[in-house]
């Protein structure tokens, strides 16, 4: 897993080959879809909990131990956590898939079935311009200058994020599917905090 601080948000990055069987390909195929608002050539399932399908059971296990490493290798935090909603969508070359974050979770993992394109991740304002917001003469765009990034996306590639992040897809070239799903925290919350902010979450 290769992480980058973008603006100081831990992106993760893992290739896991041979991720997907062809069966689950066929299963994820056959999910009724509905046109993104707003986007080109771009459809996601009307089902938003995929992975709760025993016949993805597989899928499931790989992207809960992928999460788990994020939650507790890269953010640092002991917490439990759940997939809260899970998806799966297609787009055809030209398409577009436009700018939005995930709300009502902790953080995202998309995993590129098949296709080839381009997610851009929008911060709005660098690093560098949150306290004084200039119109910066950039000579080499970084980590701490630039308010967008983005990564080229192929199949087999997982890519995590914080879901407040805004992020969009473009540059697709070739028919894509992917697989999202977002990840929320579950249990008793601050346990161990001096303070009075205990509190419980019970999935739904």
């Amino acid at each position: 897993m290769i992480v980058e601080p973008l603006n100081a948000v831990p992106i993760a990055r893992v290739e896991l080959p041979n991720f997907n069987s062809k069966k689950e390909i066929d299963i994820l195929e056959d999910y009724e879809m509905k046109k993104i608002t707003g986007s080109k050539f771009a459809n996601v399932s009307l089902e938003n909990h995929i992975l709760n399908n025993k016949k993805l059971k597989n899928l499931k296990k790989g992207f809960d131990e992928q999460a788990n490493h994020y939650m507790k290798n890269v953010l640092g935090i002991d917490n439990e956590i759940y997939v809260s909603q899970s998806w799966t969508t297609k787009s055809s070359p030209g398409g577009h898939h436009p700018q939005h974050a995930h709300k009502g979770c902790l953080f995202s993992c998309v995993y590129y079935v098949y296709g080839t394109a381009k997610i851009f991740f929008n911060f709005v304002r660098s690093r560098i311009n949150e306290q004084m917001n200039f119109g910066y003469d950039i000579g080499t765009h970084n980590v701490f200058n630039s308010e967008v990034h983005w990564y080229k996306t192929f199949p087999g590639l997982m890519i995590i994020f914080p879901a407040h992040i805004l992020h969009e897809a473009r540059d697709i070239e070739s028919d894509k599917l992917i697989i999202g799903a977002n990840y929320f925290v579950k249990g008793f919350i601050g346990k161990n905090s001096p303070q009075v902010d205990k509190v419980r979450i019970k999935p739904y």
